[in-house]
């Protein structure tokens, strides 16, 4: 599934361009892009992950300087299931 972002910022209608968070939290390399997972998840025994239920895109607006995440629930999971009170359906 496609993440779907919108062209203008909510808050004051200036353009949003997309930005890569970057992670150094692991042995200082830089990673970029982000997965999430949802409430309740497993993390894994050997590994230690939890299983991603999805990624994230971020931008940022230009104009005030806002950033945003926007999510995609992975393909192999359509419903993310897990109780999110249905946050996860009302993204913007």
């Amino acid at each position: 599934m496609a993440i779907e972002i919108p062209s203008e910022c909510p808050d004051c209608g200036g353009a949003l361009f997309e930005i890569l968070v970057l992670d150094r939290s692991h042995m200082n390399y830089e990673i970029a892009g982000f997965n999430y997972a949802l409430p309740g998840s497993k993390q894994s025994f050997w590994a230690g992950k939890f299983p991603a239920a999805g990624r994230l895109a971020s931008v940022m607006c230009g104009e005030c300087g806002r950033v945003f995440f926007y999510g995609a629930p992975n393909e192999e999971q359509p419903n993310s299931g897990g109780d999110h009170g249905g946050k996860a359906d009302r993204l913007p």
